[in-house]
Protein backbone atom coordinates (compact mmCIF):
# COMPACT_ATOMS: atom_id res chain seq x y z
CA UNK A 1 0.00 0.00 0.00
CA UNK A 2 1.08 3.56 -0.81
CA UNK A 3 0.24 6.95 0.20
CA UNK A 4 0.88 10.43 -1.09
CA UNK A 5 3.38 12.56 0.25
CA UNK A 6 1.87 15.52 1.69
CA UNK A 7 2.51 18.36 4.63
CA UNK A 8 1.41 15.51 7.47
CA UNK A 9 3.79 13.02 6.00
CA UNK A 10 6.99 15.35 6.28
CA UNK A 11 6.35 16.40 9.44
CA UNK A 12 6.16 12.97 10.24
CA UNK A 13 9.11 12.03 8.95
CA UNK A 14 10.96 15.04 10.28
CA UNK A 15 10.16 13.99 14.04
CA UNK A 16 10.75 9.97 13.23
CA UNK A 17 14.58 11.04 12.17
CA UNK A 18 15.24 13.27 14.37
CA UNK A 19 14.09 11.07 17.24
CA UNK A 20 15.47 7.62 16.28
CA UNK A 21 19.20 9.71 15.29
CA UNK A 22 18.92 10.99 18.95
CA UNK A 23 18.04 7.89 20.07
CA UNK A 24 20.50 5.93 17.94
CA UNK A 25 23.62 8.27 19.30
CA UNK A 26 22.34 7.57 22.92
CA UNK A 27 22.66 3.97 22.93
CA UNK A 28 25.80 4.23 21.39
CA UNK A 29 27.27 6.48 23.75
CA UNK A 30 25.88 4.24 26.47
CA UNK A 31 26.53 1.11 25.11
CA UNK A 32 30.63 2.51 24.27
CA UNK A 33 30.50 4.05 28.46
CA UNK A 34 29.43 0.74 29.41
CA UNK A 35 32.07 -0.63 28.15
CA UNK A 36 34.60 1.21 29.92
CA UNK A 37 37.55 1.44 27.13
CA UNK A 38 36.79 5.00 25.95
CA UNK A 39 36.11 8.48 28.11
CA UNK A 40 33.12 10.43 27.09
CA UNK A 41 34.36 13.02 24.76
CA UNK A 42 35.39 9.49 22.55
CA UNK A 43 32.29 7.95 23.11
CA UNK A 44 30.04 10.83 22.01
CA UNK A 45 32.16 11.04 18.78
CA UNK A 46 32.00 7.15 18.35
CA UNK A 47 28.21 7.61 18.64
CA UNK A 48 27.91 10.37 15.73
CA UNK A 49 30.50 8.81 13.72
CA UNK A 50 27.63 5.56 13.63
CA UNK A 51 24.97 7.85 12.51
CA UNK A 52 27.48 9.18 9.87
CA UNK A 53 28.60 5.99 8.31
CA UNK A 54 24.81 4.44 7.95
CA UNK A 55 23.75 7.92 5.94
CA UNK A 56 27.35 7.47 4.03
CA UNK A 57 26.17 3.15 3.64
CA UNK A 58 22.69 4.35 2.43
CA UNK A 59 24.07 6.05 -0.37
CA UNK A 60 26.63 3.96 -1.15
CA UNK A 61 24.18 1.20 -1.41
CA UNK A 62 21.90 3.95 -3.88
CA UNK A 63 24.63 4.30 -6.05
CA UNK A 64 24.97 0.08 -6.10
CA UNK A 65 21.89 -0.44 -7.40
CA UNK A 66 21.54 2.35 -9.87
CA UNK A 67 24.28 -0.11 -11.37
CA UNK A 68 21.98 -3.32 -10.76
CA UNK A 69 19.52 -4.36 -13.67
CA UNK A 70 15.94 -3.30 -13.19
CA UNK A 71 15.03 -6.84 -14.27
CA UNK A 72 17.00 -8.53 -11.35
CA UNK A 73 15.06 -7.04 -8.63
CA UNK A 74 12.08 -6.86 -10.46
CA UNK A 75 9.03 -8.57 -8.20
CA UNK A 76 7.46 -9.91 -11.31
CA UNK A 77 10.98 -12.14 -11.84
CA UNK A 78 11.54 -15.63 -10.83
CA UNK A 79 15.35 -14.37 -9.54
CA UNK A 80 13.86 -12.43 -7.04
CA UNK A 81 11.41 -15.18 -5.62
CA UNK A 82 13.99 -17.56 -5.56
CA UNK A 83 16.11 -15.41 -3.74
CA UNK A 84 13.30 -14.36 -1.43
CA UNK A 85 12.50 -18.17 -0.71
CA UNK A 86 16.59 -19.06 -0.17
CA UNK A 87 16.47 -16.35 2.69
CA UNK A 88 13.40 -17.40 4.72
CA UNK A 89 14.51 -20.52 4.36
CA UNK A 90 17.77 -19.63 5.93
CA UNK A 91 16.57 -17.15 8.36
CA UNK A 92 14.22 -19.54 9.88
CA UNK A 93 15.86 -22.44 9.92
CA UNK A 94 19.31 -19.93 11.30
CA UNK A 95 16.29 -19.25 14.34
CA UNK A 96 15.38 -22.02 14.96
CA UNK A 97 19.31 -23.18 15.03
CA UNK A 98 20.56 -20.72 17.94
CA UNK A 99 17.27 -21.66 19.72
CA UNK A 100 18.99 -25.22 19.84
CA UNK A 101 21.66 -24.10 20.65
CA UNK A 102 20.83 -22.00 23.44
CA UNK A 103 18.29 -23.94 25.11
CA UNK A 104 20.57 -24.71 27.92
CA UNK A 105 20.10 -20.98 29.04
CA UNK A 106 16.31 -21.36 28.72
CA UNK A 107 14.53 -19.97 31.72
CA UNK A 108 10.87 -18.94 33.30
CA UNK A 109 9.78 -15.93 33.57
CA UNK A 110 7.82 -14.72 36.85
CA UNK A 111 7.73 -18.50 38.06
CA UNK A 112 4.71 -19.66 35.01
CA UNK A 113 6.05 -22.74 35.33
CA UNK A 114 4.69 -22.87 39.00
CA UNK A 115 1.62 -21.42 37.88
CA UNK A 116 0.57 -23.34 35.14
CA UNK A 117 1.28 -26.72 36.41
CA UNK A 118 -0.87 -29.77 37.18
CA UNK A 119 -1.48 -30.11 41.01
CA UNK A 120 -4.00 -32.45 43.07
CA UNK A 121 -6.66 -29.46 43.89
CA UNK A 122 -6.18 -28.64 40.39
CA UNK A 123 -6.78 -24.69 40.32
CA UNK A 124 -4.84 -21.62 38.40
CA UNK A 125 -3.57 -18.83 40.69
CA UNK A 126 -5.88 -15.74 39.48
CA UNK A 127 -4.18 -13.41 36.82
CA UNK A 128 -5.34 -10.12 36.15
CA UNK A 129 -3.30 -9.70 32.53
CA UNK A 130 -5.54 -10.97 29.93
CA UNK A 131 -2.52 -12.19 27.60
CA UNK A 132 -1.30 -13.91 30.77
CA UNK A 133 -4.66 -15.78 31.12
CA UNK A 134 -4.61 -17.24 28.22
CA UNK A 135 -0.93 -18.49 28.21
CA UNK A 136 -1.17 -19.68 31.82
CA UNK A 137 -4.35 -21.57 30.16
CA UNK A 138 -2.48 -22.46 27.20
CA UNK A 139 0.05 -24.20 29.73
CA UNK A 140 -1.94 -25.50 32.05
CA UNK A 141 -3.88 -28.21 28.68
CA UNK A 142 -0.14 -28.60 27.65
CA UNK A 143 0.79 -29.95 31.17
CA UNK A 144 -2.31 -31.98 31.09
CA UNK A 145 -1.75 -33.78 28.06
CA UNK A 146 1.97 -34.43 28.60
CA UNK A 147 2.86 -34.01 32.08
CA UNK A 148 4.89 -31.35 33.91
CA UNK A 149 7.68 -31.57 31.79
CA UNK A 150 9.40 -27.99 31.76
CA UNK A 151 11.24 -28.75 28.53
CA UNK A 152 7.68 -29.07 27.13
CA UNK A 153 6.60 -25.63 27.97
CA UNK A 154 10.40 -24.48 25.95
CA UNK A 155 9.00 -26.57 22.78
CA UNK A 156 5.29 -24.47 23.25
CA UNK A 157 7.18 -21.13 23.11
CA UNK A 158 9.22 -21.81 20.07
CA UNK A 159 6.01 -22.93 18.50
CA UNK A 160 4.37 -19.96 19.41
CA UNK A 161 7.20 -17.49 18.34
CA UNK A 162 7.48 -19.25 14.66
CA UNK A 163 3.83 -18.88 14.14
CA UNK A 164 3.84 -15.21 14.71
CA UNK A 165 7.09 -14.89 13.01
CA UNK A 166 6.03 -16.50 10.03
CA UNK A 167 2.20 -14.87 9.97
CA UNK A 168 4.23 -11.10 10.96
CA UNK A 169 5.85 -11.62 7.63
CA UNK A 170 3.20 -12.48 5.23
CA UNK A 171 1.48 -9.30 7.17
CA UNK A 172 4.55 -7.05 6.63
CA UNK A 173 4.82 -8.40 3.19
CA UNK A 174 1.04 -7.67 2.09
CA UNK A 175 1.92 -4.22 3.64
CA UNK A 176 5.41 -3.04 2.02
CA UNK A 177 6.95 -5.80 0.14
CA UNK A 178 9.15 -8.66 0.65
CA UNK A 179 12.05 -6.90 1.44
CA UNK A 180 9.96 -5.83 4.85
CA UNK A 181 8.67 -9.30 5.24
CA UNK A 182 12.28 -10.27 5.61
CA UNK A 183 13.75 -8.18 7.61
CA UNK A 184 11.27 -8.37 10.39
CA UNK A 185 11.34 -12.08 9.95
CA UNK A 186 15.17 -11.59 10.47
CA UNK A 187 14.81 -9.59 13.47
CA UNK A 188 12.41 -12.05 15.05
CA UNK A 189 15.10 -15.20 14.21
CA UNK A 190 18.68 -13.34 15.01
CA UNK A 191 18.18 -10.70 17.49
CA UNK A 192 19.47 -12.05 20.59
CA UNK A 193 16.74 -11.22 23.11
CA UNK A 194 14.23 -12.23 20.55
CA UNK A 195 16.03 -15.72 20.38
CA UNK A 196 16.04 -15.64 24.44
CA UNK A 197 12.46 -15.29 24.88
CA UNK A 198 11.58 -18.08 22.38
CA UNK A 199 13.64 -20.18 25.04
CA UNK A 200 12.05 -18.76 28.27
CA UNK A 201 8.60 -19.22 30.17
CA UNK A 202 6.81 -15.47 29.13
CA UNK A 203 3.19 -14.24 28.00
CA UNK A 204 5.24 -12.46 25.15
CA UNK A 205 4.61 -15.01 22.18
CA UNK A 206 1.15 -16.07 22.87
CA UNK A 207 -0.23 -12.54 23.10
CA UNK A 208 2.34 -12.33 20.06
CA UNK A 209 0.46 -14.66 17.72
CA UNK A 210 -2.57 -12.73 18.87
CA UNK A 211 -1.16 -9.56 17.46
CA UNK A 212 0.19 -10.94 14.26
CA UNK A 213 -3.14 -12.50 13.59
CA UNK A 214 -4.79 -9.61 14.00
CA UNK A 215 -2.05 -7.64 12.31
CA UNK A 216 -2.59 -10.53 8.80
CA UNK A 217 -6.13 -9.48 8.70
CA UNK A 218 -5.74 -5.44 8.77
CA UNK A 219 -3.26 -5.90 5.87
CA UNK A 220 -5.85 -8.73 4.15
CA UNK A 221 -8.49 -5.68 4.64
CA UNK A 222 -6.21 -2.74 3.42
CA UNK A 223 -5.20 -4.40 0.43
CA UNK A 224 -8.92 -5.43 -0.75
CA UNK A 225 -9.93 -1.67 0.22
CA UNK A 226 -6.85 -0.39 -2.65
CA UNK A 227 -6.92 -2.84 -5.58
CA UNK A 228 -8.83 -5.80 -5.41
CA UNK A 229 -12.30 -6.91 -6.98
CA UNK A 230 -14.85 -6.16 -4.06
CA UNK A 231 -16.89 -9.31 -3.54
CA UNK A 232 -20.21 -8.36 -0.45
CA UNK A 233 -19.54 -11.74 0.93
CA UNK A 234 -16.13 -11.89 1.54
CA UNK A 235 -16.14 -7.89 3.05
CA UNK A 236 -18.43 -8.78 5.60
CA UNK A 237 -16.55 -11.79 6.79
CA UNK A 238 -13.27 -9.77 6.61
CA UNK A 239 -14.89 -6.65 8.36
CA UNK A 240 -16.74 -8.44 11.05
CA UNK A 241 -13.40 -10.25 11.79
CA UNK A 242 -11.37 -7.23 11.38
CA UNK A 243 -13.38 -5.62 14.38
CA UNK A 244 -14.01 -8.88 16.46
CA UNK A 245 -9.89 -9.44 16.60
CA UNK A 246 -8.91 -5.61 17.12
CA UNK A 247 -11.39 -5.60 20.10
CA UNK A 248 -10.30 -8.98 21.75
CA UNK A 249 -6.29 -7.12 21.19
CA UNK A 250 -7.19 -4.13 22.73
CA UNK A 251 -8.99 -5.70 25.41
CA UNK A 252 -6.03 -7.83 26.25
CA UNK A 253 -3.61 -5.55 26.00
CA UNK A 254 -3.37 -1.82 25.54
CA UNK A 255 -1.11 -2.12 22.34
CA UNK A 256 -3.26 -3.28 20.38
CA UNK A 257 -4.63 0.20 19.52
CA UNK A 258 -1.61 0.22 17.12
CA UNK A 259 -4.00 -2.13 14.71
CA UNK A 260 -6.31 0.90 14.34
CA UNK A 261 -4.39 3.42 12.73
CA UNK A 262 -2.87 0.92 9.10
CA UNK A 263 -7.37 0.78 9.68
CA UNK A 264 -7.89 4.77 9.43
CA UNK A 265 -5.00 5.06 7.03
CA UNK A 266 -7.04 3.32 4.12
CA UNK A 267 -9.12 6.50 4.12
CA UNK A 268 -5.69 8.13 2.53
CA UNK A 269 -4.73 4.70 0.33
CA UNK A 270 -3.72 5.31 -3.62
CA UNK A 271 -6.76 3.10 -4.93
CA UNK A 272 -6.99 1.29 -8.01
CA UNK A 273 -10.40 2.74 -8.93
CA UNK A 274 -12.76 5.57 -6.88
CA UNK A 275 -14.28 3.43 -3.80
CA UNK A 276 -13.83 6.40 -1.38
CA UNK A 277 -16.90 6.21 0.18
CA UNK A 278 -17.16 2.62 0.29
CA UNK A 279 -13.97 2.91 2.25
CA UNK A 280 -15.10 5.19 4.33
CA UNK A 281 -17.76 2.86 5.61
CA UNK A 282 -15.71 -0.31 5.94
CA UNK A 283 -13.37 1.71 8.00
CA UNK A 284 -16.43 3.12 9.84
CA UNK A 285 -17.46 -0.62 10.51
CA UNK A 286 -14.08 -1.89 11.88
CA UNK A 287 -14.17 0.75 14.13
CA UNK A 288 -17.54 0.36 15.34
CA UNK A 289 -17.13 -3.52 15.40
CA UNK A 290 -14.11 -2.64 17.88
CA UNK A 291 -16.03 -0.90 19.81
CA UNK A 292 -18.52 -3.20 20.09
CA UNK A 293 -16.70 -6.55 20.92
CA UNK A 294 -14.34 -4.68 23.51
CA UNK A 295 -17.16 -4.40 25.52
CA UNK A 296 -18.82 -7.39 24.82
CA UNK A 297 -15.38 -9.37 26.27
CA UNK A 298 -15.88 -6.89 29.47
CA UNK A 299 -19.15 -8.36 29.40
CA UNK A 300 -18.18 -11.80 29.17
CA UNK A 301 -14.96 -11.15 31.99
CA UNK A 302 -17.55 -9.59 34.56
CA UNK A 303 -19.91 -12.57 34.02
CA UNK A 304 -17.34 -14.95 34.82
CA UNK A 305 -16.25 -13.28 37.31
CA UNK A 306 -19.29 -12.35 38.82
CA UNK A 307 -18.53 -8.84 39.17
CA UNK A 308 -20.09 -5.44 37.47
CA UNK A 309 -19.57 -4.75 33.78
CA UNK A 310 -18.03 -1.19 35.28
CA UNK A 311 -15.56 -3.16 38.09
CA UNK A 312 -14.12 -4.83 35.43
CA UNK A 313 -13.70 -1.84 33.20
CA UNK A 314 -11.91 -0.03 35.56
CA UNK A 315 -9.71 -2.36 36.26
CA UNK A 316 -8.78 -2.46 32.63
CA UNK A 317 -8.20 1.63 33.17
CA UNK A 318 -6.24 0.88 36.28
CA UNK A 319 -3.86 -1.70 34.42
CA UNK A 320 -3.23 0.71 31.45
CA UNK A 321 -2.94 3.98 33.46
CA UNK A 322 -0.50 6.32 33.53
CA UNK A 323 2.15 4.94 36.16
CA UNK A 324 5.15 7.42 35.42
CA UNK A 325 7.35 9.16 33.09
CA UNK A 326 10.19 7.29 31.58
CA UNK A 327 11.07 5.96 27.95
CA UNK A 328 13.01 3.67 27.77
CA UNK A 329 12.52 0.50 25.20
CA UNK A 330 15.30 -1.28 25.33
CA UNK A 331 17.67 -1.49 28.78
CA UNK A 332 20.48 -3.30 30.14
CA UNK A 333 21.14 -6.23 28.07
CA UNK A 334 18.80 -5.57 25.05
CA UNK A 335 20.61 -2.17 23.93
CA UNK A 336 22.60 -3.97 21.38
CA UNK A 337 19.19 -4.98 20.42
CA UNK A 338 18.01 -1.47 20.03
CA UNK A 339 21.01 -0.39 18.79
CA UNK A 340 20.92 -2.84 15.62
CA UNK A 341 17.00 -1.79 15.41
CA UNK A 342 17.62 1.59 15.76
CA UNK A 343 20.42 1.47 12.81
CA UNK A 344 17.93 -0.24 10.17
CA UNK A 345 15.42 2.55 11.45
CA UNK A 346 17.69 5.42 10.46
CA UNK A 347 18.73 3.48 7.46
CA UNK A 348 14.89 3.55 6.85
CA UNK A 349 14.29 7.01 7.19
CA UNK A 350 16.44 8.15 4.65
CA UNK A 351 14.75 6.09 1.91
CA UNK A 352 11.67 8.45 2.66
CA UNK A 353 13.07 10.81 -0.13
CA UNK A 354 14.12 8.14 -3.18
CA UNK A 355 10.90 7.10 -3.08
CA UNK A 356 9.49 9.60 -5.85
CA UNK A 357 5.54 11.16 -4.68
CA UNK A 358 4.52 8.24 -2.94
CA UNK A 359 5.37 6.34 0.26
CA UNK A 360 5.09 3.68 2.84
CA UNK A 361 6.12 4.98 6.06
CA UNK A 362 3.26 7.06 7.77
CA UNK A 363 0.93 4.14 9.42
CA UNK A 364 4.41 2.41 10.70
CA UNK A 365 5.88 5.99 12.07
CA UNK A 366 2.40 6.83 13.32
CA UNK A 367 2.22 3.44 14.98
CA UNK A 368 5.77 3.96 16.48
CA UNK A 369 5.29 7.60 18.15
CA UNK A 370 1.63 6.22 19.73
CA UNK A 371 4.03 3.12 21.11
CA UNK A 372 6.57 5.95 22.21
CA UNK A 373 3.74 8.00 24.40
CA UNK A 374 2.51 4.72 25.83
CA UNK A 375 6.21 3.73 27.19
CA UNK A 376 7.24 6.92 27.88
CA UNK A 377 4.11 6.92 30.59
CA UNK A 378 4.28 3.53 31.21
CA UNK A 379 0.74 2.57 30.30
CA UNK A 380 1.00 -1.06 29.28
CA UNK A 381 1.69 -3.36 32.19
CA UNK A 382 5.60 -4.41 33.33
CA UNK A 383 5.52 -8.12 32.39
CA UNK A 384 4.03 -6.77 28.47
CA UNK A 385 5.84 -4.01 27.78
CA UNK A 386 6.03 -1.74 24.46
CA UNK A 387 9.39 -3.00 23.22
CA UNK A 388 8.39 -5.95 21.11
CA UNK A 389 6.06 -4.33 19.76
CA UNK A 390 8.20 -1.26 18.30
CA UNK A 391 10.88 -4.11 17.40
CA UNK A 392 8.31 -4.94 14.69
CA UNK A 393 7.12 -1.76 13.81
CA UNK A 394 11.06 -0.26 13.73
CA UNK A 395 11.97 -3.23 11.82
CA UNK A 396 8.96 -2.83 9.07
CA UNK A 397 10.59 0.68 8.60
CA UNK A 398 14.00 -0.74 8.22
CA UNK A 399 12.62 -3.23 5.77
CA UNK A 400 10.73 -0.20 3.64
CA UNK A 401 13.66 1.66 3.89
CA UNK A 402 16.10 -0.79 2.52
CA UNK A 403 13.64 -1.68 -0.16
CA UNK A 404 13.14 2.31 -1.40
CA UNK A 405 17.06 2.04 -1.23
CA UNK A 406 17.04 -0.52 -4.10
CA UNK A 407 14.60 1.22 -5.82
CA UNK A 408 14.13 1.59 -9.83
CA UNK A 409 12.39 4.75 -11.26
CA UNK A 410 10.34 4.35 -14.24
CA UNK A 411 10.72 6.28 -16.90
CA UNK A 412 8.86 8.65 -18.38
CA UNK A 413 6.55 10.87 -16.46
CA UNK A 414 5.36 8.49 -14.44
CA UNK A 415 4.44 9.27 -10.87
CA UNK A 416 5.01 6.01 -9.16
CA UNK A 417 8.96 4.14 -8.45
CA UNK A 418 9.38 0.89 -9.68
CA UNK A 419 10.46 -0.91 -6.49
CA UNK A 420 12.32 -4.10 -5.60
CA UNK A 421 9.18 -6.08 -5.25
CA UNK A 422 6.65 -3.70 -6.91
CA UNK A 423 3.18 -4.05 -5.10
CA UNK A 424 0.26 -5.54 -7.01
CA UNK A 425 -2.08 -1.95 -6.75
CA UNK A 426 1.08 0.29 -7.74
CA UNK A 427 1.49 -1.96 -10.94
CA UNK A 428 -2.34 -1.44 -11.74
CA UNK A 429 -2.40 2.12 -11.07
CA UNK A 430 -0.02 2.49 -13.44
CA UNK A 431 -1.20 0.29 -15.84
CA UNK A 432 -4.43 2.16 -15.98
CA UNK A 433 -2.65 4.94 -16.37
CA UNK A 434 -0.89 4.05 -19.40
CA UNK A 435 -3.64 2.52 -20.91
CA UNK A 436 -5.78 5.84 -20.69
CA UNK A 437 -3.36 8.00 -22.08
CA UNK A 438 -3.15 5.76 -24.91
CA UNK A 439 -7.14 5.63 -25.21
CA UNK A 440 -6.73 9.69 -25.65
CA UNK A 441 -4.46 9.67 -28.37
CA UNK A 442 -6.49 7.26 -30.04
CA UNK A 443 -9.58 9.58 -29.93
CA UNK A 444 -7.73 12.68 -30.81
CA UNK A 445 -6.58 10.45 -33.47
CA UNK A 446 -9.71 9.66 -35.04
CA UNK A 447 -11.18 13.43 -33.97
CA UNK A 448 -9.08 14.87 -36.58
CA UNK A 449 -10.55 15.01 -40.21
CA UNK A 450 -8.47 13.74 -42.87
CA UNK A 451 -7.88 16.36 -46.39
CA UNK A 452 -7.16 14.51 -49.02
CA UNK A 453 -5.61 15.98 -53.08
CA UNK A 454 -7.26 16.27 -56.06
CA UNK A 455 -6.38 13.44 -58.48
CA UNK A 456 -4.53 15.00 -61.48
CA UNK A 457 -5.11 11.49 -63.41
CA UNK A 458 -8.23 11.06 -65.29
CA UNK A 459 -10.51 8.37 -63.58
CA UNK A 460 -10.69 5.40 -65.52
CA UNK A 461 -13.85 5.18 -68.31
CA UNK A 462 -17.03 3.00 -67.47
CA UNK A 463 -17.26 -0.25 -69.38
CA UNK A 464 -19.89 0.29 -72.02
CA UNK A 465 -21.50 -3.09 -73.33
CA UNK A 466 -21.38 -3.36 -77.18
CA UNK A 467 -24.83 -4.82 -79.30
CA UNK A 468 -24.18 -5.91 -82.76
CA UNK A 469 -27.10 -4.07 -84.99
CA UNK A 470 -26.53 -6.15 -87.90
CA UNK A 471 -26.14 -10.02 -88.54
CA UNK A 472 -23.07 -12.16 -89.60
CA UNK A 473 -23.59 -15.30 -91.52
CA UNK A 474 -20.07 -16.80 -92.27
CA UNK A 475 -19.75 -19.15 -95.40
CA UNK A 476 -20.64 -22.84 -94.70
CA UNK A 477 -16.75 -23.85 -95.63
CA UNK A 478 -15.46 -21.89 -92.84
CA UNK A 479 -17.45 -24.07 -90.62
CA UNK A 480 -15.35 -26.71 -90.94
CA UNK A 481 -12.65 -26.76 -88.31
CA UNK A 482 -11.90 -30.80 -88.44
CA UNK A 483 -8.57 -31.40 -90.99
CA UNK A 484 -8.18 -34.37 -92.82
CA UNK A 485 -4.46 -35.61 -92.50
CA UNK A 486 -3.13 -38.50 -94.12
CA UNK A 487 -2.27 -41.53 -91.86
CA UNK A 488 2.02 -41.18 -93.38
CA UNK A 489 1.53 -37.52 -92.33
CA UNK A 490 4.73 -37.10 -89.91
CA UNK A 491 4.11 -33.93 -88.82
CA UNK A 492 6.30 -33.32 -86.19
CA UNK A 493 9.30 -33.37 -87.80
Amino acid sequence: MVWKKNFVSVILWAAYFTGISAALMYYSYEAVIASGLVRPDIALFVAIGALGGIVLLFFLCRLIAKRIPANFLSGNSEMADIIEGVLFIALITAGLFLRIVNIDSAGESASYYDVAKVTENGAILEVTHGATFFYVYLLRILFTVVGNKWIAGIWLQLVLQFVAAILLYEAARKFAGAVAGLTLLGSVMLLPTEVMRGITYTPHMCYLCIYAIGLLGVSTFLERQTHEKRKCCKDVMLLLFCGAWIGMVCYLDVTGLTLLIPVLFALHAKKAQDTGLEVVWSVFVVLFLTVLFFTGFLCVDAYICDKHVLNILYAWFEMFGVKAHDICFWQGEEILTGMIVLGFMVFGALGFWVSGKWHRFSPWITMLCLLCVMDYFQIPVQNMDAGMISLIVGSILGGIGIRECFACEIRGDATVDDTIVQSPEVVEAVNKEEDLKVEDLKMEEASKQVKYIENPLPLPKKHVKKVLDYSVHPQESYMHYDIDVAEDDDFDL
